[in-house]
Parts: C-alpha cells; structure tokens; sequence
C-alpha cells in the first residue's frame, strides 16, 4: 500500500511541530523515520493510523485520505503497531496478548492458536513453550518478539513500529533487527520504522527520511545519504551516529578490492556491516564478495581490521 504525506503541517498550542513535510513510502517498503528526540519522528507514525491528525495537509493510503475513513477502529485493525517494550496486558497470557485483534475480529479460537503458534516460531519463540507464559516471565526481547507476532497477527498491510528496540541491550537489539528485516522478507508488508539510532536507521531501511525540528531534510536509501548528505545537519547527524568503520564502505574507501573477474559472488550494499560480512564467512568461509563493480576477498576484512587496530 503506498503512503503518501501532502504537505503536512501539526501545530501544538500554535508552536509548529511539523511544517510541509511531503514524502511517499512505496508499497512493501521498509521505510525508517530518523532523527534526534523531539524532532517529530512519533507524530508523523501516529498520522498514518489517526491516533494523531494534521493541522493540515493530508495522508493518503492508496489515494485513500486517512481523514476520510468512515469507520477508525475497523480502519486501526489493518495496521500493526509495534509499542517500546512490548506494551503488554499483565494479565493475558502471550496467547492472549498477541491474538487481541483476532479477538476482536471474531476469529474463532482454534484459527486464533493457529496463528499465534506459526508467529510464534517465526520470531524464535518456541510456541509449545511460550504460549501460556505471563509478560512477568519474558525478558525484554522475548516481550518485543511477543508485541511483533500482535502486530502481525491480523494479516496487516502496513505495520507501524515506534522506537520498538530502544529499551533493550545492544545484543537483543541486534537479533530483533536481523528479525525484522527477515519478516519484512518473509511477509512482504509495508514496515514504517521510527528510530533516532542512525546505525539502526542504516542497517534496516529500504529508505529513509531524516527528521529534525519538525522539518523533513532528506529522503534517500542509505547509500544516497551516505553518498550525498543533503545539507551539514545530515552530514553532521551521520557522521555521529557511529563509527563509520564499522560499514562495509570503509573498507573500499581504505583502497582494498579488486575489479570484479567472476560471476560467483555474494552481494552486499556498501552500507552492510563489517559483522554483516563476518557472518557471512562464518557460513561460508571462502565466499567473495561483490559492491558494485568492485570485488573483496575474505582477506582484504581481514587486512583492514588489521590496519585499523594499528591506527588504533
């Protein structure tokens, strides 16, 4: 479904919150709002399933203005919603919490166990073990795998998902970030994804939009951001995020590679990871890997870590 914001504009108690953004998030996109806290990231997410409205402007989703809508609540239960921390009922079950809009969808019990189990293993969560626990018994990254398979749950064309990781270690973190991108894979929906975390940004987005002050800066996939900075605001956010070494283009940057000379190669965009790349030899220790019309052999990572904790 495509999503598009016409010159949107919110003002809270006459102070401009958002002014003339205007952008459109493809169908099936993994699309990520990024930018410092305050900078209007939350208000944009919330326009798309009216639990916040435009002073003025409008959402449309497939020309439909979401203002239009004659029925919200039926309109909310086709968009998911991934909260901070998982946001779940103490006292459901994970059954329970992650089949609430099938329930309200009058899903009969069995299709709704059904459906929560398959989600269940999807996300890493053994159903036979998790399915009757309490949230008191889940870590935060079980809690947050629990809030995605409620998300998922309804079958839902777009999903919203609010700063989903940013409460929990580096290492859960990481896993539920490989984990969305796989689901967006898997079931192909439309993901909008806030975050003020540029390396979080850079790994996960199709594209994304850069937020701040409540003004749109730029629209690109990583590469082009990367690339080509709209003004210093971005170029200064990026560059502070973290540690530009860390990307696969550094290593380019640092003159290793060749020019390509085989068609056996694995493709990684210049914006991957270094630990990306690492995963990738643990599987296949020989496999070459291919950026453009450039070529890097599992030795030429090695050779930059080395020279990189020289300069160290």
């Amino acid at each position: 479904m495509v999503i598009q914001f016409q010159q949107v504009f919110k003002k809270y108690q006459g102070a401009a919150a958002l002014t003339d953004i205007s952008f459109t998030i493809a169908s099936h996109e993994l699309f990520v709002l990024v930018g410092p806290s305050g900078s209007g990231k939350t208000t944009l997410l919330k326009m798309i399933n009216r639990l916040n409205t435009p002073t003025s402007g409008q959402i449309l989703i497939d020309d439909l203005d979401v203002m239009a809508v004659p029925d919200v609540r039926e309109f909310r239960r086709g968009i998911g919603y991934v909260l901070q921390a998982g946001a779940l009922f103490p006292n459901m079950t994970v059954a329970e919490n992650a089949s609430i809009q099938l329930a309200a969808q009058n899903v009969a019990q069995g299709k709704r166990d059904a459906r929560v189990r398959e989600l269940l293993n999807a996300v890493g969560l053994a159903s036979d073990k998790f399915m009757n626990r309490m949230p008191n018994e889940l870590s935060g990254g079980e809690a947050q795998r629990v809030g995605i398979v409620r998300a998922l749950a309804a079958e839902p064309n777009i999903v919203l998902m609010d700063e989903p990781f940013s409460a929990l270690d580096p290492l859960s973190r990481r896993q539920l970030q490989d984990l969305v991108v796989k689901l967006h894979q898997q079931f192909n929906t439309t993901i909008i994804f806030v975050t003020h975390d540029m390396d979080e940004a850079l790994r996960l987005a199709d594209r994304l939009a850069v937020i701040n002050d409540g003004k749109l800066q730029q629209v690109g996939t990583p590469d082009e951001i990367l690339a080509t900075p709209a003004n210093q605001f971005v170029a200064e956010f990026f560059a502070n995020a973290g540690s530009q070494s860390q990307y696969v283009k550094s290593v380019l940057a640092a003159g290793f590679g060749h020019p390509v000379t085989g068609s056996a190669l694995v493709s990684l965009p210049e914006t991957a990871m270094l630990s990306d790349w690492a995963a990738l030899l643990q599987q296949s220790p020989t496999a070459m890997v291919g950026i453009g019309d450039v070529q890097l052999a599992p030795a030429d990572l090695i050779a930059y870590l080395a020279q990189a904790r020289e300069v160290q």
